[in-house]
């Protein structure tokens, strides 16, 4: 008969600095998969107010992508606990990113449109970090939960992602 397991630690899920960081890092992977996948349904209209050819959206949307793509060794070099540093750094072009793609439509056609796929290409980079954030969940959570917190890290991505383009979609009025 197989031997039994030892009762999980969850009830201190919220009591220690690890159960914190891995939170967090889900956290963001959900707003981030939001972030980026608000930007589709409105891509047409933005481009318009960017005094753009409506082609040029999807030139807008695929800038993250292209940047995650350029990104993505940088964050599989060095993983763990010692990328700390570098998803805060992620967060903080996400948010940047974030900031500057809304305010882009009221500079100028051209400014606007180099601040728009910087924005997007920030919003890539910090995509990009996916990677060194698995590591780091490997790192921070105990043995016994790294499943449970690779599986809630898929589902704040996937749900971010859903969430992102409903709330698109309701703010915005767009018929899809």
């Amino acid at each position: 008969m197989p031997e039994a397991l030892p009762p999980s630690s969850e009830a201190s899920d919220g009591d220690d600095d690890g159960a914190r960081a891995l939170w967090c890092v889900i956290g963001y992977a959900g707003l981030l998969a939001a972030s980026t996948a608000a930007a589709a349904p409105g891509a047409y209209e933005y481009a318009v107010a960017l005094e753009l050819p409506p082609a040029a959206a999807g030139v807008l949307l695929g800038a993250a992508p292209l940047a995650a793509l350029a990104f993505r060794p940088a964050f599989e070099m060095e993983g763990g606990a010692r990328a700390k540093p570098r998803l805060v750094a992620c967060a903080l072009a996400a948010a940047l990113g974030n900031l500057v793609y809304g305010f882009a439509p009221a500079a100028p056609p051209f400014p606007g449109l180099v601040a728009a796929l910087l924005a997007r290409g920030a919003l890539g980079a910090a995509a990009a970090a996916d990677a060194a954030h698995r590591q780091y969940l490997k790192a921070v959570a105990p043995p016994g939960r790294r499943v449970r917190s690779a599986a809630r890290y898929v589902a704040a991505e996937s749900l971010g992602g859903v969430v992102g383009v409903g709330l698109a979609v309701v703010m915005k009025g767009a018929r899809v």
